[in-house]
């Protein structure tokens, strides 16, 4: 980004900060580049979520959604903490927070026929059990320069 300073009214992010290795520097950016008062919308993965937990767990025995959570693309996981107080440690103020999934069909399932919709119809129950706990997989936070 070579915005200048205080450029925009509003930032949006989606599925990037996962993927840059200097998130510091990253959100120092994002801050230079909206100007008093705008909005930086930022959506990443949730690290503490119920597919993240479940990845986890199952690892040992079915590695498929450990390795593409954790695959080298995904440079950083953030939680909803940690992605709020890395925003806050450069003076951007939390305006809201909230966790989701993305609509089913868009999730790149790596497996056709029976295998697919098996891991299709896992991932539709993971994600309607994670947006009735608050665990969804992703997460959005709106903060305010």
């Amino acid at each position: 980004m070579t915005a200048d300073p205080g450029q925009f009214d509003a930032i949006v992010s989606l599925a990037v900060i996962e993927h840059i290795a200097d998130v510091t520097g990253f959100v120092k950016r994002l801050r230079s580049a909206v100007r008093p008062g705008g909005e930086v919308v930022t959506m990443t993965v949730n690290e503490s979520s119920l597919l993240y937990r479940l990845a986890r767990a199952s690892r040992p025995i079915a590695p498929i959604a450990f390795n593409r959570l954790y695959s080298a693309h995904h440079l950083q996981h953030f939680t909803r903490r940690s992605l709020a107080a890395l925003l806050q440690s450069h003076g951007l103020r939390l305006e809201c927070a909230w966790t989701h999934n993305m609509p089913l069909a868009a999730i790149d399932i790596p497996a056709q026929g029976v295998a697919g919709g098996i891991l299709r119809a896992g991932m539709g129950g993971v994600c309607a059990v994670g947006a009735i706990t608050g665990s969804a997989y992703l997460q959005t936070v709106v903060a305010r320069s």
